[in-house]
């Protein structure tokens, strides 16, 4: 049993996108490009900043975290072929010791994409190097055009932390391994990393604390692992890695089953090959289940990308020229066009186009002019294949302005169409009850489904006026629930919930209420790069408890936990500029800073669940979002009070807002009023008829002064007209 937990972990350790995977050191970057180079040959200098504006050097030295900008001269209009390669005995200089990491073609006034130059004078390229998770190295990188070349050196160094984890890393003969990548990565899903020397040394900063290790070998020599270790100190320990000996080879073709050469295909975490002239390509990999798939960036924008193919491989196998290793690039032959508009007027930035065709299973994407304009390349046959259009942000690089989404998405069409995308504000204001009994809910949502949660008691469903979700689980890790259709706005805006778990209470399920600026209904939540996560889940004791967790640019940060296991009415209150509020059952379990890292939110309703847990239904209802204060009177549920009863606000004092609980045991007139020490009425919170049940409703004093205010509970019998209860309180707001 202690294994599975420590493999599990160590899954949700590394469970991050192919692109940001700590084998893809520069992910933009392709690996045994063809050479180009124009010009006449005036490369000088290749320099380094981690600023656009400079200043650039050589050499340069730059932290996990920071930007890369790449600066070299050049004939005007020239092209420069760009290695790098790791440093690995740190002299300085290219060698056979080296190991090349990447290569590009940089054009002056030219490139597409993250390879776009960036400096508009003749005879200078500036271009930004996408880093992924980013180790300690060193870095030769050689610059050519024509029979001129010039090198630069660049130094990555980590922040010292208290302590370290240091040691070697050799091969099951005992053979020292350079060029081994090892990472560190704690539950804040924080990683750091360095490249073992040619002795196969490594020194890598950690906290104390039990962390996740990862051992990889950037050459794809040898199989990479994970494990789980617990530092409360300084740490010495080696590591082995085992020849690979499973690989995968097949071919990568056109339509018209024409090889494609020099094509760079990914495995894994293995890194990856390059096709030969036959389109050929052998990768060696690991045993265990992960994907292969094609580089976008060797292939658009003159073939779409497809699909990357699952894989499962034991040791000593090999995967060769099948379904899963071949994969069949289709020519852009014609085009989707159209134009993105902002409210209806220009556009203020670039934005990228994203095309998915089904039947073909591969995308393509394209970037917006100055205009808004945009070309997007397909593949297009007698058999007019139909394609999805939307806008991306690629991984935040061509991000919408704040607050603002595309108010349309295309299905269906085909060559020749226009797909015209207009930007607007996030909804401001929305309420769902989910009332009825059988079927979906209505069009404000999607579904959502992660893993394999299909299965005899998956369903979700609208049950006596409640939103059912129950997940099942084959196999691995599976969501289920809704994704909302459009983006709410979190300017000064509250988000109200009810979740009911009482049927979970014996299970090991899982709820997620995720907010985060991305529509994805196939993502696990831990690939949201932004994201606030309210989870309903056992601790480490076997107590169910609430966690808040907030994502900001992939780092995890646990924000608080609730002592209340039971706890269903939820409440989110987003307060400018900076200040997030989280209410459950009334009680404030976290108000601070949050970061502001999303101005809008798609909200997930989801339960999760893990083979061989069975499923258990989980309810949702009273989805309200709206200004702060403004949410309405809410039932809180619980048994059905007997008498008229008043609560004491809470928090008391407070600053702004404060919650007022009370109870009605049977239908009445109720009115809720607020009151200053001079008796004048301030504020009205409640005037209407309520049936029987227990009710919160929340006093925004924001155009208050400080002091102290009087709120009033009076009802009256609906039928009789007499006054049945007529009870007062103080508050006291301090700000």
């Amino acid at each position: 049993m202690r294994l599975f937990v420590i493999i599990l972990l160590c899954c949700l350790f590394f469970t991050v996108t192919e692109a940001g995977s700590p084998g893809k050191i520069f992910p933009t970057l392709k690996h045994d490009n063809t050479k180009v180079t124009t010009g006449t040959g005036d490369i000088t200098y290749l320099k380094f900043s981690k600023s656009v504006n400079g200043p650039f050097t050589s050499p340069a030295t730059l932290y996990n975290g920071d930007s890369l900008f790449v600066q070299v001269d050049v004939s005007p209009l020239g092209t420069v072929y760009l290695v790098f390669n790791l440093d690995l005995n740190g002299n300085g200089i290219l060698d056979t010791s080296d190991l090349s990491i990447g290569d590009a073609n940089l054009i002056d006034n030219g490139g597409t994409g993250k390879d776009v130059d960036l400096d508009p004078n003749a005879g200078i390229i500036v271009v930004y190097l996408e880093t992924g998770e980013t180790p300690q190295m060193d870095v030769v990188a050689v610059g050519t055009e024509g029979v001129t070349s010039a090198s630069g050196i660049l130094h990555f160094r980590n922040t010292p932390l208290t302590y370290t984890l240091s040691g070697h890393v050799y091969t099951s003969g005992g053979d020292p391994i350079g060029g081994a990548m090892v990472f560190v990565q704690d539950s804040s899903l924080k990683m750091i990393g360095t490249v073992s020397d040619l002795t196969g040394y490594f020194s890598v900063p950690i906290e104390a604390g039990t962390h996740g290790v990862h051992i990889q070998d950037w050459a794809s020599r040898y199989s990479s692992f994970d494990t789980m270790m617990t530092f409360t100190g300084n740490t010495v320990q080696d590591f082995t890695l085992k020849v690979l000996s499973s690989y995968i080879r097949g071919y990568v073709r056109d339509e018209l089953a024409n090889p494609l050469p020099n094509i760079q295909v990914w495995a894994g975490r293995n890194g990856g090959a390059m096709t030969d002239s036959s389109g050929m390509y052998k990768v060696m990999v690991s045993p265990g289940s992960e994907n292969v798939g094609v580089e976008w960036s060797s292939v658009l924008p003159n073939y779409m990308q497809p699909n990357s193919h699952y894989y499962t491989i034991a040791d000593n196998d090999s995967i060769v020229d099948n379904s899963v290793s071949n994969f069949i690039c289709y020519t852009t032959n014609a085009t989707i066009t159209g134009k993105v508009t902002e409210n209806g007027g220009a556009a203020t930035r670039q934005y990228m186009t994203n095309g998915w065709c089904s039947s073909l299973e591969s995308s393509t994407y394209a970037l917006t002019d100055v205009n808004g304009d945009y070309t997007l390349p397909i593949y297009s046959s007698v058999a007019m294949e139909q394609y999805g259009v939307n806008l991306t942000d690629w991984g935040g690089n061509y991000p919408m302005p704040p607050g603002m989404y595309s108010d349309t998405s295309y299905w269906g069409l085909t060559a020749g169409a226009v797909a015209n995308f207009n930007l607007i504000g996030a909804l401001t204001s929305y309420e769902d009850h989910f009332t009825g009994n059988g079927g979906f809910p209505n069009s404000m949502w999607n579904t959502y489904n992660y893993g394999n949660p299909w299965g005899i008691n998956s369903t979700v469903i609208l049950e006596n006026d409640r939103l059912k979700v129950e997940c099942n689980s084959n196999d691995v890790l599976s969501g289920l629930g809704v994704i909302s259709m459009k983006p709410f706005s979190l300017s000064n805006r509250e988000f109200r919930i009810y979740a009911d778990p009482t049927s979970m209470m014996n299970s090991n399920n899982t709820i997620k209420i995720v907010l985060t600026d991305v529509s994805w209904n196939w993502q696990h939540p831990q690939n949201f790069e932004n994201s606030l996560q309210l989870i309903w889940e056992k601790n480490a004791l076997g107590y169910r408890q609430w966690r808040l967790v907030k994502s900001q640019n992939g780092i995890f940060t646990d924000l608080c936990t609730s002592d209340d296991s039971t706890g269903q009415h939820i409440l989110f209150q987003f307060i400018d500029p900076d200040t997030l509020r989280l209410k459950i059952h009334g009680v404030v379990y976290f108000n601070g800073q949050w970061g502001n890292m999303i101005s809008m939110a798609y909200v997930y309703l989801t339960q999760f669940n893990l083979d061989p847990e069975e499923s258990n239904p989980v309810y949702f209802d009273e989805f309200v979002w709206d200004q702060l204060g403004t949410t309405g009177v809410k039932e809180i549920g619980g048994a059905l009070p007997t008498a008229f009863i008043l609560d004491q606000n809470y928090p008391n004092p407070f600053n702004p807002s404060t919650s007022i609980r009370y109870h009605i045991p049977v239908s009445s007139q109720v009115m809720l009023k607020v009151f200053n020490t001079l008796g004048q009425e301030v504020s009205t919170l409640v005037n209407g008829i309520q049936g029987p049940g227990n009710y919160e409703v929340t006093l925004l004093a924001n155009n208050l002064t400080s002091g102290v205010y009087y709120y009033r509970l009076s009802t009256v019998d609906i039928v009789s007209g007499k006054q049945i209860t007529n009870t007062l309180r103080k508050a006291l707001l301090l700000k």
